[in-house]
Order: structure tokens, then C-alpha cells, then sequence
């Protein structure tokens, strides 16, 4: 089973899905291409830094929707992936072709199941610095905007098998249990209890897209683009 933790940076995919992988025996890998093919830290971070400064945004479309169909390749493999077509869709859709996702979402780039986690703007970049006051990701634009409106609608549009979870309204744990009790029945329910599934959850434990505007209680704000800011990706 291919589990993939969805959402924007900082949100708190990598700490999820770590506990995830710990909790359900499952295997974890951030980046699975680097993993099996065994490429040393820096130099895949160079590669990815060399795609997402490129000016050619196809190249990046291509490599990001290329990493999805690798990770999802084998089946058979119980593993927690980070990031998808979700967020492909998000940073890449303006430099897609007509009928590019549509395509690839039936060509084995789509996971067993998505978890997508929500987090406002502003505790997103609180967390980013916390971790890090140099990150690059502080300045910029796109991953200081919220983005969920895109992914909910890829997951919509193209049938992603998704629950969303409000990391603003539950802790870890409380994340873990959810997610760990839906996963342990996800295999055993027919196609209208998988449904039923997600209707539930995603009502009782996801988020409110219509709330997400400036001045409610989500925690978003316009992003205003500033000093050393840059539209880099994030993927």
C-alpha cells in the first residue's frame, strides 16, 4: 500500500510521516529516486536545486510528475511517501499542456492513499524557521500561499483516494490514530464504504476551503512579496 502525506511546506508532512511509517511498520522515504538508486545527499540536492532554478518549467513538471510514477511504481511495497500530483498541480499546472494531468493521473502516478494536511500561512513559516531561519523557503512566494484550494481540486478533478486532517486542531498523536485506524481498514471496504469513508472524515477532521480568505480563523494572509523573495518551487 502507497500512502503519500500531501500538503504545503510546513505543514508537517515529514513528522507525520515518520510517525506514520514507525506506527503502521511501514516504510518511509523522502525522496524514494535518491533511495534506490542510492544517490548521495548533496548531490540529489543539487540536481533538485538545478530543476527548480531552471527557466525551462517544463523540465521541472516533467521531473516532479516522473518522481510521483516512480514512487507509486511498486505496489506491492507498504510505504509513506511525501508530496504528489497534488502539489504538482499546484506549483506546475500554469506550465502544463491541455490534458497533462488528466493523462498522467491514469498512468500510475496516483498513491493508495493521500492524507493532506492543512496548516495556515502563518504557523507554516513558524515552523519552517523554527526549524531553520535560513531556509530558503521563507522568501519564497509560492510556499507562502496556501495552495490547498489547488490540490483539493486535483484530488477532486482526477479521483484521489484522500483524507484531509487539520494539523491546527489536533496534535500528532491524535493525527497518528486517525490516520493508523483508516489505513487499517482502507483495503477491506468496497468502493461506496471507501466513499462513506471520506465523506465522514473528511467533514469530521479535514478543513473548510470557504473559511480559507484573509482575516478568518485559519490563519492565512495575502502574501506580499518581499526583499529577496523568489517564485522557486518547493517540490
Amino acid at each position: 500500500m502507497i500512502v503519500s502525506i500531501e500538503g504545503m511546506d510546513g505543514c508537517g508532512k515529514t513528522t507525520v510521516a515518520k510517525a506514520l511509517a514507525v506506527k503502521l511498520g511501514f516504510e518511509y522515504s523522502h525522496n524514494v529516486i535518491q533511495d534506490y538508486f542510492q544517490i548521495p545527499e548533496d548531490k540529489y540536492k543539487e540536481f533538485v536545486k538545478y530543476i527548480r532554478k531552471s527557466d525551462n518549467r517544463q523540465l521541472a513538471l516533467m521531473f516532479y510528475t516522473f518522481r510521483c510514477m516512480f514512487e507509486n511504481n511498486d505496489r506491492n511495497r507498504n510505504l509513506i511517501v511525501e508530496r504528489g500530483m497534488p502539489s504538482v498541480f499546484f506549483f506546475e499546472e500554469k506550465n502544463a499542456p491541455q490534458g497533462f494531468f488528466e493523462t498522467f493521473s491514469k498512468l500510475g502516478t496516483i498513491p493508495d492513499l493521500t492524507f493532506m494536511l492543512y496548516a495556515g500561512s502563518k504557523e507554516r513559516l513558524n515552523r519552517i524557521a523554527g526549524r531553520d531561519v535560513n531556509d530558503e523557503d521563507l522568501r519564497s512566494y509560492e510556499v507562502r500561499k496556501l495552495g490547498y484550494d489547488k490540490m483539493v481540486e486535483f484530488a477532486e478533478k482526477y479521483n484521489v483516494p484522500y483524507i484531509a486532517l487539520d494539523t491546527t486542531k489536533f496534535d500528532l498523536n491524535q493525527i497518528c490514530k486517525i490516520a493508523c485506524n483508516i489505513i487499517s481498514v482502507y483495503d477491506k471496504l468496497g468502493p461506496e464504504q471507501k466513499q462513506k469513508l471520506f465523506k465522514i472524515t473528511n467533514s469530521k477532521f479535514g478543513f473548510n476551503l470557504s473559511e480559507m480568505s484573509e482575516g478568518k480563523s485559519f490563519g492565512y494572509y495575502k502574501p506580499v512579496m518581499i526583499k529577496g523573495e523568489t517564485n522557486e518551487r518547493a517540490l
